[in-house]
């Protein structure tokens, strides 16, 4: 009897003005405050719960008392530099926030480094890097950088090279020149192969429209024998034809019969 009346005697001692114990009910109502696990708190205040989140009491639009989430610790990030020296600093989980939350601590950055704001990482004095379009970069002593790209490149007058793109994103970034070698016999050059072709080469290339072909021939004076596919005609179907031989590369016409004019 006397544990009984103990807890009932507890129960029975209200912790916030606006609170009541229901009949028969073994938690409290409290009209005006916010009941969680770590505590009363009244309209107004703040509180942090667990996982370092900064919680505030507000009354809701029927006006009963609610608990939300009011401020986190964020999103935290870490540069993946090898010359950052940057960690993580777990705090006191059990502080109020934003005590609780963890922090980047970082040491200085170190002397003779280059920022790369395209890499978006430091290099060290002596380190190279290639930059988009093409341009080698180099960091220098004090962290200073020198950046070196492609030079200028041209033909003489008359000149049968063509320029050949470079490969973006690798070593070999910068266009190059190509020219023909009569030595051994390549003088012509065939743009959608992007290559040079033997004299008396004969190969097939693709039309603007890409329904169309065309068979070419490479001369000895470097100029290109070009044989077409006959021209479309108006009212007709075009076919895809057989891309790999000319003239079955040349688009199949299928045209409506036309019954024939009496005279």
């Amino acid at each position: 009897m006397l544990k009984l009346r103990h807890r009932r005697s507890r129960l029975l001692r209200l912790p916030r003005d606006g609170c009541r114990l229901p009949d028969c009910c073994p938690s409290f109502e409290c009209t005006q405050h916010c009941v969680t696990s770590k505590g009363i708190f009244a309209v107004g205040e703040t509180w942090t719960e667990e996982g370092c989140t900064l919680f505030h009491c507000q009354l809701a639009e029927d006006g009963t008392p609610q608990a939300l989430p009011h401020l986190e610790c964020g999103i935290i990030a870490i540069d993946p530099n090898p010359y950052s020296d940057c960690r993580l600093v777990v705090r006191d989980p059990s502080a109020e926030h934003p005590a609780c939350c963890p922090e980047v601590d970082c040491e200085p950055v170190p002397e003779n480094t280059c920022y790369s704001a395209a890499k978006q990482r430091y290099f060290k004095a002596g380190d190279e890097w290639l930059e988009p379009p093409c341009t080698l970069i180099t960091c220098l002593e004090g962290g200073g950088f020198a950046g070196k790209g492609c030079g200028l490149m041209g033909f003489p007058p008359g000149s049968q090279c063509v320029m050949v793109p470079g490969e973006p994103g690798t070593d070999h970034c910068c266009p190059r020149p190509e020219c023909p070698d009569p030595h051994l016999g390549r003088v012509c050059y065939s743009e959608p192969l992007k290559r040079w072709v033997d004299a008396g080469e004969e190969w097939l290339e693709p039309e603007d429209d890409s329904s169309s072909c065309s068979h070419k021939t490479c001369q000895a004076d470097g100029s290109i024998d070009i044989q077409l596919c006959p021209p479309p005609i108006p009212g007709c179907e075009v076919h895809a034809g057989d891309p790999t031989s000319f003239p079955a590369c040349c688009p199949e016409l299928v045209c409506p019969e036309v019954d024939p004019v009496p005279y």
